[in-house]
């Protein structure tokens, strides 16, 4: 489907926001990606819905990637240009169960499916870790109740250190869900932790975004 593009936000430490004109009859659900084609019409990408599901917009957090198969190429889009993108899909469903308790840890841009999650009027989560490079990343990006960990530099308004330097502090009761969203790293690391202190399968939810082996987006 045929969208066009309304604005374009540069974040200091390398991620940007693209937003995009809602195709009529869009509907999704947060969690949900769409595929953006590039300018071949071929190539695709996967991104996450970080906007609300009742935004009059669509919204991606993106991190440009220099020689990127697509995200070089979308950073650099002016406003009123088209773009063609999939209807909605995904699997990863982080607002549920809409009533339990749950703790999110996201790494750089997988932090888009939680913000969906926010804006569309869910749970606010008992804790929520964001481990991002630099604090350069955490500038002109609102995250409500997140912890940002920085794993390189000086923190700024974060904290110093990888989210998984303090596993040991994450509440492990009964009735809280667990997801993950971003580096195969962290999320294994996490899973690891969480399955050891005997926290069920079925209560740790994931969403690979990128591997230290993945191609450039």
């Amino acid at each position: 489907m045929d969208t066009r593009v309304l604005e374009l936000i540069p974040h200091a430490g390398g991620l940007f926001t693209l937003r995009l004109e809602k195709p009529d009859g869009f509907a999704f659900t947060p969690g949900d990606c769409v595929a953006v084609y590039g300018p071949d019409g071929k190539r695709t990408r996967p991104y996450s819905l970080a906007g609300g599901v009742g935004e009059p917009y669509l919204e991606l957090l993106i991190r440009k990637i220099p020689g990127g198969l697509l995200s070089d190429w979308l950073s650099g889009q002016r406003v009123g240009a088209s773009l063609c993108i999939s209807p909605p899909f995904g699997w990863f469903r982080p607002g549920l169960p809409e009533t339990a308790r749950k703790i999110w840890f996201a790494t750089g841009s997988g932090v888009a499916p939680f913000l969906s999650v926010l804006r569309s009027g869910g749970q606010t989560p008992v804790r929520f870790y964001w481990g991002v490079r630099s604090g350069l990343d955490l500038e002109g990006i609102w995250v409500p109740g997140a912890v940002p960990c920085v794993s390189r530099g000086e923190a700024g308004p974060g904290r110093s250190g990888r989210m998984t330097d303090d596993l040991q502090e994450v509440e492990l009761e009964a009735d809280i869900h667990y997801s993950l969203c971003g580096l195969d790293g962290m999320i294994e690391e996490v899973t690891a932790f969480l399955l050891g202190k005997g926290v069920p399968q079925e209560r740790i939810h994931s969403e690979i975004f990128f591997t230290n082996q993945s191609p450039a987006r």
